[in-house]
């Protein structure tokens, strides 16, 4: 007669972290998978991550640290796709074969990966940015949330001013050189406005939280929280100024001193959005 408990189970196996480069429509897209249990591993999301002009894919992965995210939090596919013309100026917005590239991408993720569909979002720094803003306007039923990382909303004529858009967030640093030569606080409020634009209330934004900066590197920092409504998806804005004008992806990498990081800013975004069916609040 023995105690009845039998030999301690065995630990799940899990597949290490890795990195691996697909081929849609000509161009690279590389993703990365996190660790997970080789068996039984739920499907994931997806955090698209466009690089700026003169940038590559693999760049952009290196200096943002998004595949770090992906190992340490909850989990998800981080993919970084590149431009048609590798370290071009510009990514193609409405251009047809622009629109069927990221749909296709969005596809083959699919059949490659275990993939939340319901749950497929897209970040970009500078000209990427840019992009993403785009692509939560004109392709909600592929994006359900975005993010963009020095940069504001551009390519304007062809958004798609019917649309309510994706929840979105936009961290921008007022100390920017870039974004100064772009309009600069009138870009800054133009993008919000644009984002707000089916909020016919006028109200500002619902809270506003002062961030941790860290030592040094970062003036201040602060959080600015709008709240959806039937007509309107959330905004976030993490509004900081950098001691010495920079362009770079915010993290303590880039801003010696420094606490925060963008990615992990984004993920936490992300992640805390409501899981729907394609389009944002239409099911």
């Amino acid at each position: 007669p023995g105690g009845g408990l039998g030999p301690p189970a065995a630990p799940k196996a899990w597949t290490k972290g890795e990195r691996r480069r697909l081929v849609v429509h000509g161009r690279d897209v590389w993703v990365y998978r996190p660790s997970q249990p080789s068996e039984g591993a739920p499907p994931l999301p997806a955090v698209v991550v466009l690089h700026g002009s003169n940038d590559t894919a693999l760049n952009i992965a290196n200096a943002t640290g998004m595949e770090k995210v992906a190992e340490e939090s909850t989990g998800f596919l981080a993919v970084f796709p590149e431009m048609v013309t590798p370290r071009g100026m510009s990514w193609g917005f409405n251009d047809t074969s622009e629109l069927a590239f990221f749909r296709a991408m969005v596809e083959r993720i699919g059949s490659e990966y275990a993939l939340r569909r319901d749950q497929v979002y897209v970040v970009g720094h500078s000209n990427g940015g840019t992009m993403s803003l785009f692509l939560q306007n004109n392709m909600d039923d592929i994006f359900g949330g975005a993010a963009a990382v020095e940069s504001g909303v551009g390519h304007l004529e062809v958004w798609n001013n019917q649309s309510k858009g994706c929840p979105t967030m936009v961290i921008w640093n007022h100390k920017d050189p870039v974004l100064a030569a772009f309009g600069g606080e009138d870009l800054y409020q133009d993008t919000i406005t644009k984002l707000r634009r089916h909020d016919h209330t006028g109200v500002g934004p619902s809270s506003m939280e002062p961030l941790p900066v860290g030592s040094s590197g970062v003036l201040y920092a602060e959080r600015l929280s709008w709240s959806s409504s039937s007509d309107v998806p959330a905004l976030s804005v993490i509004s900081w100024a950098s001691t010495i004008p920079t362009h770079h992806w915010l993290n303590p990498a880039a801003v010696p001193g420094t606490s925060l990081d963008a990615s992990w800013l984004v993920w936490q975004f992300f992640s805390t959005l409501p899981h729907q069916p394609a389009r944002w609040m239409s099911v």
